[in-house]
Order: structure tokens, then C-alpha cells, then sequence
């Protein structure tokens, strides 16, 4: 049987071949999760195989002078003649055939030392198996994880793009339209002015100018406050001259 530790290399090894071999990530997560299922189906085996050699061990302790038939003997003896019984090993020992005292209680003291040793056994096996399934659950837990930011790798990327904070006025203003001296055209202005009336003045300013300048082709929300302001400075300016 491998070790918890074989098994953990083992589990490692072969989710990197699975990384290593697929492209595609849906296809990567589908494999890992058949492989998953194949150790937890390796462990369960290996599991029933550990249950089915402890229940060989045997629970009797044979030598030349006591045979399986005597030993069995002796086991029904202390089931009848429980702790309490009036001259308890006098009465077993006439039991298993007229046998002395003393090898009586020696021979019942080998018998509980083997079933102590077996439970022993059997509760150390159970801890081994829980500290597999805890370092293989703890494994596949990490590589999921892994799996799921590999998985969403792309769009945080795409995310973090942002548009630039400015154009030059050469670059988005479509040819066959004139360019003012603020690199605006006459098409982005009427843009501009229907977005603006789309949302009003009560949002909070950061989101209405990035909302703003969605709907003006070629303009970041810079661009727009830029030319909202530098209107409301013409307007002012006018008013003062007339």
C-alpha cells in the first residue's frame, strides 16, 4: 500500500500532467475531476482490501498445548462463566477438560492481549485512512482552486484594460466631418448633449461622465467634462461681454 505521502506526490504529479497536456480549460477542469473520482475510487479499494486483512487476523494464539478446538473451548468457558462466578477459574479450567488453573488464566491473559492488539490495529488503520482522505481533500481543494483562477485569469484581464484617458481628435473623428478647435465634431457634440440629458445631473458625477462618454463615439469621460466645462466657461464669458 502506498503512503500518505507517496500518494500526495503521486496526486501532484498527475494533476500537473493534466495542466501540461490540456489546453483547452473546460476540457482541463473535466479531466480533473475524472481523476479526482479515480483516487477516491483507489482509496475506497484500498480501503475494503485493509478492512478484509484485519478481519484475517486471527483473534486466538495457538501453541503446542492449546489447539483451535481448546481455544474455543476456553473462549465459551469465559462467555458462561462470567466475572462474579463462584470459584470462577476452578470451575472454567474443569470446563476445557480438567486443565490446571494457572495455564488457564495465562492462556485467557494471551487471548485478551491479542484482541487488544487487534483493536489497536484497527484503530490505527482508521487513522491512517482519515489522514489520507484529509491530505487528498486538501490537495484537490488547492487544485481546484488553482483550476478556477486559471479559469478566470482572462477576464480579470480583461477588466484591468482600461480606455485611455484621451484620443488625439485625428484618430476618432470620422474624415468627412470638420474638427473644432477642441477636436470635436459637430456629431460628437449632439451626442454628447443627448447623453447628458439621458443622465441627469442628480447621479453621482464619476458615473454620469464615464456614462456620458459611452455614447459618444471616440470620447473618454475626460474628454466630455473637458468640453462641458470649457462650454459653461464660453457661456459665462458671453454673458459677461453682452
Amino acid at each position: 500500500m502506498l503512503q500518505t505521502r507517496e500518494k500526495v506526490e503521486l496526486f501532484i504529479e498527475k494533476v500537473t500532467q493534466i495542466k501540461a497536456s490540456l489546453k483547452n480549460q473546460e476540457d482541463r477542469i473535466k479531466a480533473f475531476k475524472e481523476f479526482v473520482e479515480e483516487m477516491i475510487q483507489t482509496e475506497a479499494e484500498g480501503s475494503a482490501a485493509r478492512d478484509e486483512e484485519n478481519k484475517r487476523v486471527e483473534l486466538t494464539v495457538e501453541d503446542s498445548n492449546w489447539s483451535k478446538e481448546d481455544i474455543a473451548l476456553l473462549t465459551k468457558a469465559i462467555v458462561r462463566f462470567p466475572p462474579g462466578t463462584a470459584r470462577r477459574w476452578e470451575v472454567i479450567a474443569d470446563f476445557c477438560g480438567n486443565r490446571k488453573q494457572k495455564d488457564v488464566i495465562k492462556k485467557a491473559q494471551e487471548l485478551k492481549n491479542k484482541r487488544e492488539l487487534e483493536l489497536q490495529m484497527n484503530r490505527e488503520a482508521e487513522e491512517r485512512k482519515n489522514e489520507e482522505r484529509k491530505a487528498m481533500l486538501a490537495n484537490a481543494t488547492a487544485a481546484a482552486a488553482q483550476a478556477n483562477a486559471a479559469a478566470a485569469a482572462p477576464q480579470r484581464a480583461a477588466k484591468g484594460k482600461k480606455k485611455p484617458l484621451s484620443k488625439p481628435a485625428s484618430e476618432d473623428a470620422p474624415a468627412s466631418e470638420a474638427v473644432d478647435a477642441e477636436g470635436w465634431t459637430s456629431t460628437q457634440q449632439t451626442q454628447m448633449e443627448a447623453a447628458m440629458k439621458k443622465f441627469p445631473g442628480s447621479m453621482p458625477a464619476k458615473e454620469r461622465w464615464i456614462a456620458i462618454a459611452e455614447l459618444v463615439e471616440g470620447k473618454t469621460a475626460k474628454d466630455c467634462f473637458t468640453r462641458f466645462k470649457s462650454i459653461v466657461a464660453k457661456l459665462k464669458s458671453d454673458g459677461k461681454n453682452q
